[in-house]
């Protein structure tokens, strides 16, 4: 029988569960279970491992969840991520790119989500709201 926080087993060596990663430890909506990394990694027995890819896609909230896991140190085991920005450019984001680069990681590669658009109201013309960002730990 399946843990209820499983989704499926994609091989034996992948598998997918429904937790949300998230700045804190909480519970959306009564369903939606959101994890720091560092839980997860807990969670999960992961605590010694190397994570060689990270990918992160949760929809905005990555500007609260990377301060906390720099802060919390569980992006020291962690070579690359690969990160979908959200939204428009402002000071506390850059803020937190320049978290990254002094914790340790380079933009290598990056490339604009056009299927994440916003209409300018503005400038009366759609505009991309996201932004695929791979970094790669250049120091430890």
């Amino acid at each position: 029988m399946r843990d209820k926080g499983e989704i499926f087993n994609y091989t034996n060596d992948i598998t997918f569960h429904m937790v949300g990663l998230g700045a804190r430890n909480e519970v959306l909506q009564n369903q939606w279970k959101i994890r720091t990394l560092e839980q997860i990694r807990r969670d999960l027995n992961h605590t010694e491992r190397t994570i060689h890819i990270l990918k992160i896609d949760i929809e905005g909230s990555e500007w609260t969840s990377i301060p906390q896991m720099i802060q919390s140190g569980s992006l020291r085991s962690v070579k690359q991520m690969q990160i979908e920005l959200h939204g428009t450019g402002s000071i506390d984001k850059l803020k937190v790119l320049r978290m990254l680069y002094e914790d340790g990681f380079q933009i290598f590669m990056r490339d604009r989500n056009i299927n994440c658009k916003y209409s300018s109201t503005r400038f009366v013309r759609q505009r991309t709201s996201c932004m695929e960002v791979s970094m790669i730990r250049v120091t430890s």
